[in-house]
């Protein structure tokens, strides 16, 4: 399955009015927060701050990330909070104060008291009020205050929790005389141990059956404190004693009335001190347990001690949300089967407890990153199951639809056809798990065409649900939406060029208002030279919409197409219409375009046999470009392009000139995707005189060169440019990383990744996103010694990790002093011939038989 690449969302101020005002900034920002949106609030809040900086935005924007932090909090993100507070401290020292105690929240959620405990032993007044609030709402173990270093022995905190801590163990487990529970007097009402005091004195009461002594005691328990999690517990228990009393003083006459230090029943309302402690903390403390029990049983790969830690916490499961049951079931799953686990008593154990058909769809899920094949047989069962029971909404056609008949081919296998939104989204999963690259697929089964899938599915050595194209047409046949058309075009557009420009057309009769199917035309007939049909298609776009950049950029390119088209078919006449159309575009005056389209005009006089049109429009061109040699490069490129006779070529040209026209010609080029032919002469004179060239020549040159296929011109543009200091080294790092692509000995490779790996990480660091893609193309294309070595020699491949500012610096020095190109090849080479292999999936139906047998 290709890894799709995770890119970073763009920050975006919410879509409403953008405010002008302070007040308007703040009353946005907190109508967010009210509708439990803090991420979007802190975005917003940071945006007023950079429009309007000022004390206001600051109180908003930190008030925004409290409540923030707090949502994180609640979701169970504590790192993420921690990160997140500390940052927000970091970044507003003047609020650091305030931010400290939001650090601290996020460490006592995750059970870190040390932090607020060091600053509490020096703190005074109002900061050590606001710290001992933290702290009553945070504390879930008095035992750990009890006996922590952080405060001193005599503080009174600390002896405070002591007695807590000893006084807790005792009324669980055992009558507590009033004297004993008189200490608690000394514990203030301000302290963050007030609300363990009134547990107690409630835990007692209940045992006393003093039920109102314990309902008043449990009603001055702050709810968000520790102990305020278990008063809904201790109420319940009130209140079913109160029951078993009130029918045993129905059914008894004569009642015992038993000592008020006597509890009843003592094993059914005791309570040990660690159970109470779990309820205080939600949980946390058993589940925590029981998770060490599992992820160590599955470190040493034992089976049966994983079976039984994981019996233990499926029970948890049952009341927790579904996306975090999901998450939890595909992480067993995932380490289970890394660890090479036999999967029958883990699948057999999970159906027991789950829905089958849930954990065969997890299991899919799971090994598809690893092993697509064998998940496209799972989802393939799974889907022909849901639709035999119906859980997934289907209806037989006997027919398919006429748009469908239209476009649909014959497939190899007869399918019910079942339609629904459900089953087309699973097929279409089922299609990407499949290698983007044909050649990747071809290489996975070992064959050498698609044909040879298709047959081999007629004679059963493949599932039907290997052939792409026949799941993309039971996807259409279930629900013809946008998606599924776009995932056909890009199917057949590699494979069969007709019937994806079919399947467009059909995109577009069925949505006549997407733009996505006539660009797609529009480039697709521009390609195989029909431009008239491809303007056509354009004119319809512009009708949907005309300000589009792709749209209003095709319109240049096509008529430029067009002018060439009809010179190289003898039309200049026409030619000269789609000139002048194209002298109104606004792209004909950026750079140096007017001059590209002036050599046209220059074609096409040529073609008339105007020579006194030639001169005029040859003086224009070389009055405008201010450059001889720039001149003479544009109209050779023309002449070469439109197949007439090439003007002579000046050689003696000053090396600044050269230069200037070279890089000039390389990025006008490039940006009309046209070829650039040079003489060998002139690249070698520019060469020698690179050290002449500014900062912005070398790295057009950069990319030119590769281009034009020069890759040794490229290697010492690159070389030049890296002995300037500035932002733009990264990308003379991808130069020379790719023109060392096109080397020949293995040292150089290591060289070339070496580059592209630090002209990818100082890319990532100055957001240049199109570098960071062209670096990591350009890595993927290099031969993986490493994993050659790996199955020699046994020994595993190490992960490669972002280079360091060492490696950085060592590189580029080390770059620095490589000054001649080594030997160089002009192309790639060919991909290797692949040997034919019988296709054994990773995984059979069987399992997701043997999955549904339980």
């Amino acid at each position: 399955m290709v890894k799709h690449k995770k890119h970073k969302r763009a920050k975006q101020i919410p879509k409403q009015s953008a405010p002008k005002t302070p007040a308007q900034w703040q009353a946005q920002v907190h109508d967010l927060l009210a509708h439990n949106k803090p991420h979007e609030a802190v975005e917003l809040a940071k945006h007023f701050l950079k429009q309007i900086p000022g004390q206001a935005a600051e109180e908003t924007l930190i008030s925004a990330y409290q409540v923030r932090v707090q949502s994180l909090i609640t979701c169970g993100m504590l790192q993420e909070a921690h990160v997140l507070a500390a940052l927000a401290r970091e970044r507003f020292p003047a609020y650091r104060d305030q931010l400290t105690l939001l650090v601290h929240q996020t460490q006592i959620s995750s059970g870190d008291l040390d932090g607020v405990l060091t600053e509490l032993a020096t703190a005074e007044g109002a900061r050590q009020r606001a710290l001992e609030s933290l702290l009553a709402r945070g504390l879930t173990d008095p035992g750990v205050l009890a006996t922590t270093t952080c405060l001193p022995a005599e503080h009174p905190l600390r002896q405070q929790a002591g007695l807590i801590d000893e006084l807790f163990s005792a009324v669980t487990s055992a009558p507590v005389p009033d004297a004993r529970l008189a200490a608690l007097d000394h514990i203030p009402r301000q302290s963050p141990l007030a609300p363990w005091k009134l547990l107690i004195r409630a835990l007692d009461a209940f045992y006393c059956r003093a039920d109102e002594l314990a309902e008043a005691n449990l009603a001055r328990i702050p709810s968000d404190s520790g102990p305020g999690r278990l008063v809904p517990v201790v109420r319940t228990l009130i209140s079913k004693t109160s029951k078993v009393r009130e029918q045993t003083s129905q059914t008894n006459t004569n009642p015992v009335t038993p000592s008020p230090h006597i509890p009843e029943c003592k094993a059914d309302q005791s309570f040990a001190t660690n159970s109470l402690l779990d309820k205080v903390s939600s949980g946390h403390i058993t589940l925590r347990l029981q998770l060490d029990q599992l992820s160590q049983a599955l470190g040493a790969k034992n089976e049966r001690k994983a079976l039984t830690a994981l019996k233990q916490l499926l029970p948890w499961l049952s009341t927790a949300p579904t996306s975090h049951r999901q998450t939890f079931l595909r992480t067993v799953l995932h380490h289970w089967l890394r660890n090479n686990l036999a999967p029958q008593g883990l699948v057999g154990l999970l159906t027991r407890q789950e829905n089958a058909l849930e954990i065969s769809r997890l299991v899919a899920l799971t090994i598809e990153h690893d092993k697509w094949d064998g998940a496209l047989i799972l989802w393939d069962e799974y889907l022909k199951t849901t639709q035999t029971t119906g859980h997934l909404s289907h209806s037989a056609h006997s027919a398919h639809s006429a748009h469908t008949a239209d476009t649909a081919h014959t497939t190899h296998t007869t399918h019910t056809t079942h339609t629904g939104p459900e089953i087309a989204r699973i097929l279409l999963h089922m299609a990407d798990l499949f290698p983007a690259d044909p050649e990747d697929l071809l290489d996975a089964l070992g064959i050498h065409s698609e044909r040879e899938i298709q047959q081999m599915i007629l004679n059963g050595a493949l599932p039907a649900a290997f052939d792409r194209g026949a799941l993309l047409d039971r996807a259409r046949a279930a629900d013809p939406a946008p998606q599924v058309f776009r995932a056909l075009v890009e199917h057949y557009k590699p494979r069969d060029p007709k019937r994806a420009e079919a399947e467009a057309e059909a995109w577009r009769k069925a949505y006549p208002q997407d733009l996505d199917p006539l660009l797609y035309l529009v480039q697709s007939t521009e390609q195989r030279g029909a431009l008239r049909k491809s303007l056509d298609f354009l004119a319809k776009a512009e009708v949907i919409n005309r300000v589009h950049p792709d749209v209003r950029q095709s319109r240049f390119r096509l008529l430029l197409a067009s002018a060439e088209r009809r010179l190289k078919d003898g039309k200049p006449a026409l030619a000269l219409d789609d000139l002048e159309r194209l002298a109104q575009e606004a792209r004909a005056n950026e750079g140096d375009m007017k001059a590209y389209l002036l050599a046209l005009s220059w074609a096409a006089a040529h073609k008339l046999e105007d020579t006194a049109g030639m001169e005029r429009i040859a003086q224009t061109l070389a009055t405008s470009l201010n450059n001889p040699t720039l001149h003479s490069l544009i109209l050779a490129a023309v002449s070469n392009i439109i197949k007439i006779t090439r003007p002579k070529w000046s050689s003696k040209i000053p090396p600044t000139e050269a230069i200037d026209a070279l890089a000039r010609a390389c990025e006008l080029f490039r940006a009309l995707d046209r070829p650039l032919v040079v003489p060998d002469t002139f690249l070698k004179q520019v060469e020698k005189a690179l050290g002449k060239s500014s900062v912005t020549q070398l790295h057009a040159l950069c990319h030119g060169a590769l281009r034009i296929g020069r890759p040794s011109l490229a290697y010492v543009a690159a070389g030049q440019g890296l002995s300037y200091e500035g932002p733009h080294l990264h990308r003379f790092l991808l130069a020379r990383g790719k023109a060392l692509c096109l080397a020949t000995a293995q040292k150089e490779y290591n060289r070339a990744r070496q580059c592209l790996r630090v002209a990818r990480e100082l890319a990532n660091r100055d957001r240049d996103m199109e570098a960071v893609s062209e670096a990591s193309a350009a890595l993927d294309s290099l031969p993986a010694w490493g994993d050659l070595d790996a199955l020699l020699f046994g020994a595993p491949r190490p992960a490669e990790t972002p280079p360091n500012q060492v490696d950085i610096n060592r590189t580029i020095a080390a770059e620095r002093h490589h000054k001649n190109p080594p030997r160089l090849q002009t192309q790639v080479t060919l991909r290797k011939s692949r040997s034919h292999k019988p296709f054994q999936p990773c995984l059979s139906g069987n399992v997701f038989n043997d999955m549904l047998s339980f």
